[in-house]
């Protein structure tokens, strides 16, 4: 079976800019994107429902791996994987969350990461948002991987942010935060979807694309080669994206999962997740199917935050054209799993079929 591994990914880019130091030529940037939750629901993997034209430009340009499958569904495990080259049988990470701080660092603490890696060759190493699993590493998300501070202050547009840095809703946002004083160990959760009429930066993910953009322009600046990983959390839930994106569709156009049963004789271990993690959130059925309506406002949601995001990546990629180093910067896009959008009647991730261990992986290098 043909699976392009982790340790494909440390690979390739290692022997990008090996191979450039070798010949003697300048070595290559290095800009990778991750992406939460992003199944290979992209027109260049054949997808014509969702709109994602700059990650179908980058595809256009570069490689696109369609056997591409996750080690393991769930975030902090495949993030560990890829980024150490380490299958999660040698890292010991299976779930998240970890109650063991900085869990990588005790079990590996003389591991090696790919942009650790990219630090001892030379390489400013910076990072932004969710690249590893947060709740794997220390504080400065795996100090040892980057040569600058971890990028926590992002460009937020004034007023922006909700609740959680999630909702932007004045009246979730309300709701919420009563819940939240009221109940202070309580993890308030509020609607599964949301689309408000505010700037791209107002959420997290497009103040995460301003302030990547702004960082490619420095560290082009200084003429050094840099390794800058830039974490987007869309499309994982709460489907949050802002109005505009959300506008370029129309819900009763999406396609339905064709089949919506587990398979006769999956073993109980393969389907008792119950698509617990959507049921979480407000106002969501704690059991049984999901309506129709309720299935096209996920995926309507889901549709809009891919849009969303594509959009922070057209960002990136003009930035890097602008600042001329496009023809010296190699970037690979990857998503860390799938995720089931009512396939087998499933709304989430960790499980073994296809729609949670595939995800799509993009890498142009000039």
């Amino acid at each position: 079976m043909k699976r392009i591994l982790a340790l494909f990914t440390f690979t390739a880019l290692s022997l990008a800019a090996a191979g450039a130091e070798v010949t003697g030529a300048k070595k290559p940037n290095i800009l990778f994107i991750a992406i939460d939750d992003l199944k290979p629901l992209l027109g260049s993997y054949g997808t014509g429902w969702i709109k994602s034209p700059a990650m179908d430009r980058l595809a256009s340009r570069g490689t696109v791996f369609l056997a591409n499958y996750c080690q393991y569904p769930l975030c902090a495990p495949t993030r560990a994987s890829l980024l150490t080259g380490l299958r999660p049988d040698s890292t010991g990470i299976y779930f998240n969350p970890f109650k063991t701080k900085n869990v990588l660092r005790v079990r590996l603490p003389d591991v090696v990461t790919l942009p650790q890696h990219f630090k001892e060759n030379g390489y400013a190493t910076v990072a932004m948002s969710k690249v590893f699993d947060g709740r794997t590493v220390d504080e400065g998300h795996d100090s040892r991987s980057w040569s600058l501070p971890y990028i926590r202050r992002v460009d937020v547009a004034p007023g922006g942010l909700g609740f959680r840095s999630w909702w932007q809703d004045p009246g979730t946002k309300r709701r919420l935060t009563e819940i939240a004083k009221l109940n202070p160990g309580e993890q308030a959760m509020g609607p599964p979807t949301e689309g408000c009429d505010v700037p791209d930066n107002a959420y997290l993910d497009g103040a995460v694309g301003l302030t990547a953009a702004r960082t490619i322009r420095e560290l082009a600046a200084q003429r050094a080669p840099f390794f800058i990983a830039v974490g987007f959390t869309k499309p994982h839930l709460p489907f949050i994206a802002p109005k505009k994106y959300w506008d370029l569709y129309d819900r009763t156009a999406f396609p339905l999962a064709a089949f919506q049963q587990w398979p006769a004789g999956s073993p109980e271990i393969a389907t008792r997740m119950g698509s617990g993690e959507v049921r979480s959130y407000e106002g969501m059925p704690q059991s049984g199917p999901f309506s129709e309506e309720l299935q096209r406002q996920l995926l309507h949601g889901y549709a809009a935050c891919v849009s969303y995001i594509d959009a922070q990546v057209d960002l990136l990629l003009r930035t890097v054209e602008q600042a001329g180093v496009a023809d010296n910067t190699i970037i690979c896009l990857w998503g860390d799993h799938g995720w089931h959008l009512g396939e087998h009647g499933h709304w989430g991730k960790s499980t073994d079929y296809e729609d949670a261990t595939r995800a799509p992986l993009i890498i142009y290098a000039p």
